[in-house]
């Protein structure tokens, strides 16, 4: 198989970014074409010319459609209902993908997975479809944000062609080719990377003011940006918490029942990962890293109110003590200061004076204020208040600022060294991709499964050429009322096999209706989906028609019909054929006659049909006319109304009567008339009454 003529060169290489090509060819061999919808481009257009394309590479035939006619409308009020079950986009669109099939291996592998997703969701109580409805609907396709440059980092070399080839949008990166050159970075900049290579003549000066020494072998810029890769998990966060609460859920119903999704093998596993992501991202977004040493760092941001509080209690402390001594000074050490006074410093001159037991109080005061500063801090602080004494004691401030910048340089370098050791979660990036592919599957599971259990819908039986159901309900209506039914060659006996189907009967008595039912079990078996009727027998048909009634068409319907029609009854293939009032299109008489002759052909074809029709009579003499008899491969069928109830409803058996033509009772839609009107209209209507049940 050529993939690449199927999904053209643009469309391959696209694809290729997400599935290997061995992958693709199984994808495409097995119409699992669902799966490409993740891709950008992959439309449904798009992908159901790739099914067409793919059935003509794979059969040599050309591709044609299994619906005809206005049956396309029934499947798309099937599949308007169906895409209303999914939470996420992606499985809506998988439905819309669910065409039906000839493939019985297909067709096969699709019923199964429809009665395990059916089994599944008989298996939950309403509050956990609730919490799966819940999660699954914040599910979409993990985003990657766009990250700015990082100023907090440098990378240097001293090796110009690394400096080219490593160059980044998310960092600085400047060539020094002297040590001098290096004069300032230090002050520009918390994180300095200094990557190196056989060639770097600096490397003793450039590693000794770095933060982090690279080798060229080593390098990636995960090693300098690991924010591309843990950004992602904290954009993503709330998503996570979702597939996390997911399969946490599925991993309790899994343990408490022993149902899951699929074998359930791995969730334990999947909720231990999901979990540790979870906890991580936690810590990211809120910036809670779980390190002392930066906890620390972080207060020590607050140093300047430390130091206000801790120059406050030294002065207070220091002038107790004073207050609290005698001091005296001999006369001859007075003198000494005063000339020591006018000859130095003064402030030196009168420290060299004052008593030793003042100076120990005043050294203990200040050693106690710094071990506690250092104690909050963890920093080094011994040289932030002066060894000699003096008063008020104050911080040096120049010493504050620079301890300060440290602390600054020294947290970004800390939160970079956790985000390189938390930076394990990033290899869970595929893992968790994988989990969101999951939930779409997962999703898509759930909508059929609670498809399936709301529309009571059953395993079909294959038949060779035939479809029959007992208690068939209509999924398209409300309330629908459930009908047994039989067309062509199956296994339940309620009636012959038949293979052309004349049905009459009363006005509004459901034959419509009936039509549509047939046709919606039969699409929904080559969809691949059960069927809303119990004990039914289906066949994979080539086509699938219905032909409706459409009054007030243009002249030329009468021919356009009767062009598509004809061939109907000359090809072979294997088809049902529903036909609603065929004779609207052109005179009862003549209808009646075309009708008939074209229905004597049908039957010797490959074709199962059931005609809808008020002709009834008119049609069965035309075809007794032609063969002497209503041949045995044909059924008159019959639906008839009984009267009124008492709030004016048809009261009509919409079960129809096998081998028994039903009368078309247009008496009782007048008489209803008559009755809901007044003056003269009431007369009118009475007349017409009157008129019709007069015997002729």
């Amino acid at each position: 198989m050529d993939i690449c003529q199927i999904l053209g060169e643009k469309g391959l290489e696209k694809a290729l970014e997400y599935y290997s090509e061995d992958e693709l060819k199984s994808i495409i061999e097995k119409l699992e074409l669902e799966k490409l919808l993740k891709i950008p481009g992959f439309g449904k257009k798009k992908i159901l010319q790739i099914q067409k394309e793919t059935f003509e590479d794979i059969t040599g035939k050309k591709y044609e459609e299994v619906l005809f006619g206005d049956a396309w409308e029934i499947y798309e009020e099937i599949v308007s209902i169906l895409v209303s079950y999914p939470k996420t986009e992606r499985s809506r669109n998988r439905f819309y993908l669910y065409m039906p099939l000839r493939d019985k291996e297909l067709i096969l592998k699709r019923l199964n997975y429809c009665y395990k997703a059916k089994k599944f969701v008989e298996g939950l109580t309403q509050e956990e479809i609730n919490k799966i409805l819940e999660y699954l609907d914040g599910i979409s396709d993990l985003k990657i944000p766009s990250l700015k440059k990082f100023r907090d980092r440098v990378l240097i070399t001293d090796d110009e062609e690394l400096s080219t080839k490593t160059k980044s949008e998310y960092y600085d990166s400047i060539y020094l080719a002297s040590p001098h050159e290096a004069r300032g970075i230090r002050d520009d900049y918390p994180l300095i990377f200094y990557l190196y290579s056989k060639n770097s003549a600096l490397y003793d000066t450039l590693s000794e003011i770095s933060d982090f020494s690279i080798n060229i072998d080593d390098f990636s810029i995960r090693d300098i940006v690991p924010e591309l890769f843990i950004e992602r998990f904290i954009e993503n966060s709330q998503k996570i918490k979702l597939i996390l609460d997911m399969y946490k859920i599925l991993f309790e119903i899994k343990n408490s029942r022993g149902i899951a999704a699929d074998d359930g093998a791995k969730l334990s596993d999947y909720v231990q990962k999901l979990q540790k992501i979870s906890d991580r991202v936690d810590s990211f977004s809120k910036g809670n890293f779980p390190d002392e040493r930066l906890n620390k760092l972080k207060e020590a941001l607050n140093l300047e109110e430390m130091v206000k509080t801790i120059e406050k209690d030294i002065n207070e402390r220091f002038s107790k003590i004073i207050e609290s001594q005698d001091i005296g000074i001999a006369g001859k050490d007075i003198l000494s200061m005063l000339s020591d006074i006018k000859h130095s410093d003064p402030l030196k001159a009168f420290q060299t004076y004052i008593p030793k037991q003042l100076e120990d109080a005043y050294r203990k005061i200040v050693k106690e204020s710094v071990d506690s500063l250092n104690q909050k801090t963890g920093l080094d602080v011994s040289e932030l208040f002066p060894e000699e004494v003096s008063f008020p004691i104050e911080a040096n401030r120049n010493e504050l600022f620079e301890i300060k910048e440290n602390i600054r340089k020294e947290m970004s370098k800390r939160e970079f060294e956790i985000k390189k050791e938390m930076m394990d979660i990033s290899e869970l990036w595929d893992f968790l991709n994988q989990r969101v592919e999951e939930c779409y599957d997962i999703d898509f599971f759930v909508a059929m499964g609670r498809f399936a259990v709301e529309k009571n819908l059953l395993m079909p039986k294959i038949s060779e050429k035939g479809l029959s159901f007992r208690n068939g309900k209509n999924v398209l209506i409300q309330n629908a009322v459930p009908i047994n039914y039989k067309i062509g060659t199956t296994n339940d006996t309620m009636a012959g096999n038949e293979n052309v189907v004349i049905l009459t009967g009363a006005n509004s008595g459901g034959k419509t209706t009936l039509l549509k039912l047939a046709l919606a079990i039969q699409i929904l078996f080559q969809m691949g989906f059960l069927v809303p009727a119990e004990d039914s027998y289906a066949s994979i048909f080539d086509e699938i028609g219905f032909l409706s009634k459409h009054r007030g068409e243009s002249r030329g319907a009468f021919e356009t019909s009767l062009k598509r029609l004809v061939p109907l009854a000359i090809e072979e293939k294997k088809r049902l054929l529903l036909v609603d009032e065929l004779e609207a299109i052109t005179e009862p008489g003549s209808a009646a006659r075309i009708i008939g002759t074209f229905l004597n052909f049908l039957r010797n074809s490959n074709t199962l049909c059931v005609i809808v029709t008020h002709l009834g009579e008119d049609i069965i003499s035309s075809i007794k006319s032609i063969e002497g008899k209503l041949p045995e491969d044909m059924r008159v069928d019959g639906i008839e109304a009984k009267g009124l109830d008492e709030s004016l409803e048809l009261i009509v058996d919409r079960q129809p009567v096998f081998y028994k033509a039903g009368k078309s009772t247009p008496e009782l839609i007048v008489e209803r008339l008559s009755k809901t009107t007044e003056g003269k209209e009431k007369e009118i209507y009475q007349k017409m009454v009157d008129i019709l049940r007069k015997k002729p």
